[in-house]
């Protein structure tokens, strides 16, 4: 989804640590699911 950039910074910048917060939530949430696929697996 790609937002038109605004000429704040601020918001930009917010919308970065947003990003960023969001892509580890996403990556520690594959690795518990890539977990549980192995641990279901053996």
């Amino acid at each position: 989804l790609m937002l038109p950039s605004k000429p704040n910074s601020g918001t930009k910048q917010r919308k970065l640590l947003m990003d960023s917060r969001t892509a580890a939530w996403q990556s520690s949430i594959m690795e518990k699911l890539l977990t549980i696929t192995q641990l279901s697996a053996i």
